[in-house]
C-alpha cells in the first residue's frame, strides 16, 4: 500500500497575524479612551476624523467626563482637537476644580 500523506494545514506566521489585526486605533470611540484616560489615544481618534463633541446616551460630551475625571492631559487633548469648552466650564465648577476652569476658560471663546 502507498503511504498516507498527512496535510497539516497551514498556520497564519507572526507576521501574517499581525497584518490581520491591523494597526487600527486602540479604542473604537473616543469616550472610551476618555475614560481610560489615555490622551495618546485621544489624539489618535481626532486625527481619524471622530467626533470630538459627540455626547453619550446621558448628555455628556468627552470633555465633561475628562473634566469629571479631573484629567487635565486628556481635556486639553480634546480642547486642541476643537472641543467645546463651555459645558464642561460648569462641571470643573461644581467640582471646585479652578486649574481645569482655568484651562476651559482659556478655549472659550
Amino acid at each position: 500500500p502507498a503511504p498516507a500523506v498527512v496535510r497539516v494545514a497551514n498556520r497564519p506566521s507572526a507576521a501574517t497575524s499581525e497584518a490581520m489585526r491591523g494597526s487600527g486605533p486602540k479604542y473604537n470611540d473616543l469616550m472610551t479612551a476618555v475614560l481610560a484616560k489615555d490622551p495618546a489615544a485621544v489624539n489618535e481618534l481626532l486625527r481619524l476624523g471622530r467626533w470630538v463633541d459627540k455626547p453619550d446616551s446621558r448628555g455628556r460630551t468627552p470633555l465633561m467626563v475628562a473634566t469629571a475625571q479631573d484629567d487635565v492631559p486628556t481635556a486639553e487633548a480634546l480642547l486642541r482637537g476643537g472641543a467645546s469648552p463651555r459645558p464642561a466650564v460648569r462641571v470643573a465648577e461644581q467640582r471646585g476644580n479652578g486649574e481645569m476652569a482655568a484651562l476651559l476658560k482659556r478655549y472659550t471663546r
